[in-house]
């Protein structure tokens, strides 16, 4: 991704903390001074259009307020892609912002987050990876029990969970 001199993003958008909204402040690549700038782009996230380069918001509004390109991964602390006020974006390691998970991914089959079933067991097993490695928690008799096994040890050893 290339990104615009700082100055650059200044002239081009004005950005607003509190909504976590860029907006064009000239008339360039024919737009509307006062128009929402960028577009909705995959899965939820906005991605602005600036001298041929596609940035998403949530790195643009980072480098617009902290006058410094992002080191790591913008995570959205509330999960939603759409929320780009300041107050819900921290630039993390990418191993942080997975951390920061909040739902299940579309395979599970159960819908909650480090659960699975066993079926040598017959138990429903929490599970939880840091730094690559995957540590089993145990296994229950209910879906929620492992749930919230898992969200205890969460809680205990991942830095970027918010839930």
């Amino acid at each position: 991704m290339a990104y615009p001199t700082y100055e650059r993003l200044k002239y081009l958008l004005s950005y607003d903390e509190s909504t976590g909204v860029f907006r064009w402040n000239s008339t360039a690549y024919k737009t509307v001074k006062g128009k929402i700038a960028g577009t909705e782009h995959q899965k939820g996230y906005r991605k602005i259009k600036i001298d041929g380069f596609g940035c998403f918001s949530h790195r643009l509004a980072w480098f617009y307020v902290h006058e410094v390109i992002p080191t790591g991964d913008i995570d959205h602390i509330d999960g939603d892609p759409s929320n780009n006020r300041m107050s819900n974006l921290r630039d993390v390691t990418r191993s942080v912002n997975l951390q920061n998970a909040k739902t299940a991914k579309r395979t599970n089959k159960c819908g909650y987050l480090g659960v699975s079933w066993s079926k040598r067991n017959k138990k429903w097993i929490a599970q939880i990876a840091l730094d690559g490695k995957q540590t089993r928690i145990g296994g229950y008799d209910t879906e929620i029990e492992a749930y919230d096994a898992y969200l205890a040890r969460k809680r205990e050893i991942h830095e970027g969970c918010t839930i």
